[in-house]
Order: C-alpha cells, then structure tokens, then sequence
C-alpha cells in the first residue's frame, strides 16, 4: 500500500482507531478524577473531624483546670487568706511596739497595706532603710 504525503488518516478504507479510543479515554480520566476528588473530600472531611476532636478534647482538659484553679482558690480563700491577714495584722501591732521594724512597714508599703501612724514611732524619725524620693532629670533646651 503506498503511503500519500497527506497520511495514513485521510484513506477512505482506513478504520479510525483513534476515533474508537478517544471516548474511553477521556471516560478513563473522568473517573480518574472523580475517584481522586471523592478520596481528598473524604481526607478533609476526615482531617477537620480530628481536628475537632482536638478541639474538643483540649476543652474538656482546660474545664477541668478551671475546675481544680478554682476549689483551689476557694480553699486559699477559705483557710489561708484569713491567716495571712492575721498574720500581717500581727506585723503591723508588733511594729506600733518595736520602732526598728517600722523601717520594713515603709519600705514595703503595698504589702502591709497603709504604713503606721507617724504618731506610733519616734516622733520626726527617717527610718535608715527608707528610700530616697525620686528626683527629676534634668531639662534639656529646646532649640
């Protein structure tokens, strides 16, 4: 059979293979993408449910923290809050008696609460642990 320049494709006795393929083919693809579309949506689906699984289960964990934080913080208030106030009550009386302990209620004012009376110590006496007032730094010219 001889050959013409235009191919083998344009003989009027030649069958169309590639005709027959193509459908198959591009049938072939479909369903290739169709089965790899369905497996990632059922991996994300999959994936978001562990993800809120997570989610869930970290709080579930910090509920139960809160819960110990705050039976623990009822207990402090409870049982040791009221000692502590005894406890810092006590100072402050003990340092109306002892004028050396008032230079700790000065220099630790926030922590015994407002320092004694300035009539309860030596009448005009700095405390030698008081510290010094703060100064301004200097101005500088403006131009």
């Amino acid at each position: 059979m001889e050959t013409t320049p235009q191919g083998d494709l344009l003989q009027p006795g030649q069958p169309m293979a590639f005709a027959a393929s193509a459908p198959d083919s591009v049938e072939g693809k479909l369903d290739t993408f169709y089965s790899v579309l369905c497996v990632t949506i059922v991996g994300l689906i999959l994936t978001n449910l562990a993800v809120i699984g997570v989610f869930l289960w970290e709080t579930k964990q910090v509920r139960q923290r809160l819960d110990q934080s705050r039976q623990l913080l009822g207990r402090y208030q409870r049982l040791e809050e009221p000692l502590v106030k005894d406890v810092l009550t006590k100072l402050v009386g003990y340092s109306q008696q002892d004028h050396d302990f008032q230079a700790v209620l000065h220099k630790y004012p926030g922590l015994f609460g407002a320092p004694a009376p300035a009539g309860a110590g030596a009448a005009g006496k700095t405390p030698a642990l008081a510290p010094s007032a703060p100064t301004a730094p200097p101005k500088r010219p403006t131009h």
